[in-house]
C-alpha cells in the first residue's frame, strides 16, 4: 500500500531553515557557509525537483532529483537524478526516507523520464524503489611522474568556480561512453566547483571562438603533495584526454599522489609506467598507490517501453518478458510502476508493447524478473544467465541466453558524482 506519509512539494519560502538543519544534522553542512557557496547551493535546490515529509508540520525528511540525460549504447535518453535524500535525527524508522523517494521515482515517471539514478549510502534500502546495482566504478591512485603521457607543453588556462557555466557546458559537451550521466542544471557543476577555497580547473579553449574545450577540476587533500583528487575531466577527443594526463604529469615534480575516477572507455592503467612496482614502492605509505573499484550508483528503468526502442543490436531476437515492480505498492496518483507483461522484439530497431497490466489476467511469458534485475541486463551490468543462475531470473533459460546476445556490450560508467 502507499506510504501513509504527509508528503509535499519543497516550498523554499516555508522550508529553507528547516532543510538547512537536516543538511547540518546530517553532516552535510558545517555551521556557516560562505557566501558565494550558500547562493550557489540556493541555486541548486531551486533547479531541482524537491519533496519534503512533515511531522507536526514541519519539514523533517528532504528528497530531490534533477533531470538530465544517459548514454545508452550512443543514444541520448531522458534520466532523472537523485541528489538527496535527508531525514533528521528526530524523524528516522518513520518512513518518511520511502514516501519521499516514492514521490520523486513517481514525479520522474510522470515528467518522461526513461530512468533514474542515484548514488547509495548503503545497498539493500534502495531496491525497495526497483533499484538495481550498477556497474563498479574504477579509482585509481597513481604518482603523476609515473605517467607515461608527454608532459604538457602548452600553457593552460586557470578556472575557477566562477567559471563553472563554461564548464559545465563543457561537460554537457563531453565525449561519453555508454552509461554516462549528465544533469542539465549548471547549479551542479557549481555546486560542487564551490565546495573547497583550495579546488582549481585547469584547461583549455580550443573550441570555436575561445570556447572551453577540454578540462579537469581538482579538490587537493594538500596543496602542495596532495593526493588531488579529480573530481572530474571534460573532452571531446583522446588526444586532450592525453593532454590533461600531461597536466597530471607537470605536477608530478612536487604531487605525489592523484586520485581519478576512471572514464568509461579508458584504463588508466595503460597510461602509467611500471604500475606494480610503484605500487610495492609505495605500499603501506601516505601515499600508496592502488586501483579499487566500488559501485555507487542504482538505476531503474521508470519507462519499458521506451528503454527497449533504444536497443539497437544485430541479434534479432523476440522475448516476452514478466516485470515485478515493487514501487507498485508506495504509489498513488496516476502511475503504478512498470510491472506487467512486455512482448520486446530486439533487432536494428526494437519494440515493447506491454500486453498485461500487473495483476491481471495470466500471459504467456518466457522469463519473470523484477525491475531491477531487468535494469542491470538492460544497462550491461550483468547478464541475462548470471542473474537466471541465481535465480533472480526464471523461466526459459534459452530465452536468458538470447537476451545475452542482445545486451552485450560495455559496462556503463556513470562519469558523473551526484
Amino acid at each position: 500500500m502507499p506510504y501513509d506519509q504527509p508528503v509535499r512539494r519543497y516550498d523554499a519560502d516555508r522550508d529553507a531553515d528547516a532543510v538547512d538543519r537536516i543538511h547540518r544534522e546530517v553532516g552535510w553542512l558545517g555551521a556557516s557557509l560562505p557566501k558565494p557557496r550558500a547562493d550557489a547551493r540556493e541555486r541548486f535546490i531551486r533547479d531541482s525537483t524537491a519533496f519534503v515529509a512533515d511531522i507536526d508540520g514541519v519539514a523533517e525528511c528532504y528528497a530531490a532529483s534533477m533531470p538530465g540525460s544517459m548514454d545508452y549504447r550512443g543514444r541520448s535518453i531522458p534520466f532523472a537524478g537523485i541528489t538527496s535524500v535527508l531525514t533528521s535525527r528526530i524523524a528516522r524508522q518513520r518512513g518518511l526516507a520511502g514516501a519521499t523517494t516514492a514521490a520523486l521515482v513517481r514525479s520522474a515517471a510522470l515528467d518522461g523520464a526513461t530512468v533514474m539514478g542515484l548514488g547509495m549510502f548503503d545497498q539493500g534500502y534502495y531496491e525497495r524503489h526497483g533499484f538495481g546495482t550498477g556497474a563498479y566504478d574504477h579509482y585509481a591512485m597513481f604518482d603523476p611522474s609515473f605517467l607515461n603521457v608527454p608532459y604538457c607543453r602548452r600553457t593552460p588556462v586557470r578556472l575557477t568556480a566562477d567559471d563553472y557555466q563554461e564548464m559545465h557546458a563543457a561537460r554537457l559537451r563531453r565525449l561519453r561512453a555508454h552509461g554516462a550521466v549528465s544533469l542539465d542544471s549548471s547549479a551542479t557543476t557549481e555546486f560542487t566547483a564551490r565546495r573547497s577555497d583550495g579546488d582549481f580547473g585547469l584547461g583549455f579553449r580550443d573550441g570555436a571562438g575561445g570556447e572551453l574545450s577540454h578540462h579537469l577540476w581538482v579538490n587537493p587533500d594538500r596543496a602542495g603533495t596532495g593526493p588531488y583528487k579529480v573530481l572530474w575531466m571534460a573532452y571531446e577527443t583522446y588526444d586532450q584526454v592525453v593532454e590533461l594526463l600531461g597536466l597530471l604529469r607537470n605536477l608530478g615534480d612536487q604531487v605525489y599522489l592523484v586520485r581519478v575516477v576512471e572514464p568509461g572507455g579508458l584504463q588508466i592503467q595503460d597510461f602509467l609506467d611500471r604500475p606494480f612496482r610503484r605500487h610495492a614502492e609505495a605500499k603501506g605509505g601516505a601515499y600508496e598507490t592502488y586501483s579499487t573499484a566500488v559501485a555507487n550508483f542504482q538505476f531503474r528503468v521508470l519507462d519499458v517501453e521506451r528503454a527497449v526502442e533504444a536497443v539497437g543490436t544485430a541479434s534479432a531476437a523476440a522475448v516476452s518478458i514478466r516485470i515485478d515492480d515493487p514501487a507498485a505498492r508506495y504509489q498513488t496518483d496516476g502511475w503504478a510502476g512498470v510491472g506487467g507483461v512486455y512482448r520486446c522484439s530486439f533487432g536494428t530497431t526494437s519494440h515493447a508493447e506491454r500486453v498485461d497490466a500487473a495483476g491481471g489476467a495470466a500471459s504467456s511469458v518466457d522469463l519473470t524478473m523484477g525491475v531491477a534485475d531487468f535494469t542491470r541486463i538492460w544497462l550491461g551490468v550483468l547478464p541475462a544467465t548470471t542473474l537466471y543462475g541465481l535465480g533472480r531470473v526464471t523461466g526459459d533459460r534459452d530465452a536468458a541466453v538470447t537476451l545475452d546476445s542482445v545486451f552485450v556490450g560495455p559496462q556503463p560508467h556513470t562519469d558523473w558524482m551526484f
